[in-house]
């Protein structure tokens, strides 16, 4: 990436203003993707719940790390469970995720019970999928969910990330992906994480998609092959964003550059909130 014309001395002023301390693909990636969103949800804190699908995700990365007894803090480890052991606690967490929706009324109508119970219902045999995917390999995973750290010399913040999955003895880091339909190959946006998981640990990173339905369940394994040019687009995103920042230190003035695409499904938990819908009738 080509120096910037704004220094580090001056980027570093813009993010303290907004409190940010750090940046991570998942923010930069809804940036690229959704500037107006990213506002939304980095700037204003305003986080939806996460869907079925993303808790599906989650337990299954959890689940994976669970099996193998390696500790999410690092390369410690903890007593290891079994298989039947873990589908049951991901069926328990399934239900305390939809406990605390009910809870906070952010179960609004059939729509949300309906994707509930299709992930529910699904998410033993995509436990089951994954672990059967890792446990059949020769080595074990290094570590589990480790902290990565990219220091940009343009940039006065890291970009950080977790890893899931590191085999020191076999050169590659593995990023658990689970989804419902059959992918060949990544987005940019994978690329983009995966460059930042290979870069900073010096290892081979590959992306692990966990496919299960009712009648089948397979694992696609694709590596990133680009990531010196995927990790430039992480920072230029990055940079981006900086640039965003640096216009002004009024949110309103900020607002003002987009507007939402409420046809688009990630604005879905939000479109129908007044408060996010008022805060574009604010401006003038």
């Amino acid at each position: 990436m080509k120096k910037p014309k704004h220094s580090k001395e001056f980027l570093d002023v813009v993010f303290k203003a907004w409190n940010i301390k750090h940046l991570s693909p998942s923010s930069i990636n809804t940036f690229i993707s959704d500037p107006a969103l990213w506002t939304v949800r980095y700037l204003l804190d305003h986080r939806t719940e996460s869907s079925p699908a993303m808790f599906r995700g989650t337990t299954v990365d959890n689940s994976v790390g669970l099996y193998f007894g390696v500790s999410p803090t690092g390369k410690s480890r903890v007593t290891p469970r079994s298989v039947t052991q873990i589908q049951n606690d991901a069926l328990l967490s399934f239900d305390h995720y939809r406990g605390n929706l009910e809870k906070e009324k952010k179960w609004s109508d059939s729509t949300h019970y309906d994707k509930w119970k299709k992930e529910k219902d699904l998410i033993c045999r995509y436990v089951k999928t994954a672990i059967d995917f890792y446990a059949d390999m020769d080595s074990i995973p290094t570590s589990y969910q480790e902290e990565v750290f990219y220091e940009s010399k343009y940039l006065p913040i890291p970009i950080y990330g977790k890893a899931d999955l590191t085999y020191e003895k076999d050169g590659v880091v593995r990023d658990i992906k689970t989804v419902s339909r059959r992918t060949s190959e990544n987005s940019f946006a994978i690329n983009r994480q995966l460059a930042l998981y290979g870069t900073v640990l010096g290892l081979n990173p590959i992306a692990d998609y966990i496919l299960c339905n009712k009648s089948s369940a397979d694992v696609t394994s694709v590596e990133c092959k680009n990531v010196k040019e995927s990790l430039d687009e992480l920072e230029r995103g990055a940079m981006a964003i900086a640039n965003y920042l640096s216009i002004s230190t009024d949110i309103n003035d900020l607002l003002g550059l987009h507007f939402p695409n409420y046809d688009d499904f990630k604005w879905s938990e939000l479109r129908d909130d007044k408060s996010i819908r008022s805060l574009w009738r604010k401006i003038k």
